[in-house]
């Protein structure tokens, strides 16, 4: 669905559901989907909000992504001891960092 925003932006066309909803004709279960969940979104009192807590969701998924790798290099065996130093350093850093939950 993405790409086809995407596909209606490019051609000048507004990236808009209505746009979509002809290029989503073999696929009506996804036009429903769009269709439903526009219209959550525009239930939505505080909108700028609701986009702040996702972002932040975002920000903690990769953040524990990143986490993860570090501990996985660390589990791995660093090549040397400056290495090891280091992945610690990162990872302790990233521990410490403040989290807005």
């Amino acid at each position: 669905m993405l790409a086809d925003l995407y596909a209606l932006h490019s051609a000048g066309q507004p990236a808009d559901l209505d746009g979509l909803r002809v290029r989503l004709m073999d696929r009506p279960d996804l036009a429903e989907a769009a269709i439903r969940l526009q219209s959550v979104g525009q239930g939505m009192n505080d909108r700028p909000e609701w986009l702040t807590r996702v972002l932040d969701w975002f920000d903690r998924q990769r953040e524990k992504v990143e986490k993860d790798a570090l501990r996985e290099q660390l589990a791995a065996g660093p090549a040397d001891d400056e290495q090891a130093v280091e992945l610690l350093r990162r990872l302790q850093t990233r521990t410490a960092a403040p989290s807005d939950n």
